[in-house]
């Protein structure tokens, strides 16, 4: 029987790291520039920069900006559980969704609340929201 993983503290070093890793994850698989990623965290390019530079997230993240990774990093849990493959993601992402008035990347970039109304309309349709 294998050891159990350490469990690692919420807003350690170790867990900004692995939330940085989780956003760059996100922006590599449904092919993101990093200047529309950091759109959606409602960052400029630079910072993101910045934050890969430092090798994680900095020790006091707005709540604003946690706010909104939960939001992505849900939002892409859900895709994933949608569509096995990443291509397919994106392109639900690019397409037109009437249920939603339109298209959910361009949705997220444009507001927090376009950002919730994606995420609240995954979850509901994974289920959770009915």
């Amino acid at each position: 029987m294998g050891q159990a993983k350490p469990k690692i503290e919420e807003g350690s070093p170790e867990a900004r790291e692995l939330l940085l890793r989780a956003l760059l994850r996100v922006g590599d698989q449904w092919e993101l520039s990093p200047s529309i990623l950091a759109s959606i965290l409602r960052k400029n390019r630079s910072r993101l920069t910045q934050w890969q530079q430092n090798g994680g997230l900095p020790e006091n993240l707005q709540p604003a900006t946690k706010e909104t990774l939960q939001h992505l990093l849900a939002i892409y849990r859900s895709l994933g559980a949608i569509f096995q493959s990443p291509s397919d993601q994106v392109k639900w992402l690019k397409a037109d969704h009437p249920d939603l008035g339109g298209k959910p990347l361009a949705m997220m970039q444009q507001s927090i609340q376009g950002l919730i109304e994606v995420r609240t309309y995954l979850d509901y349709i994974r289920g959770r929201g009915a």
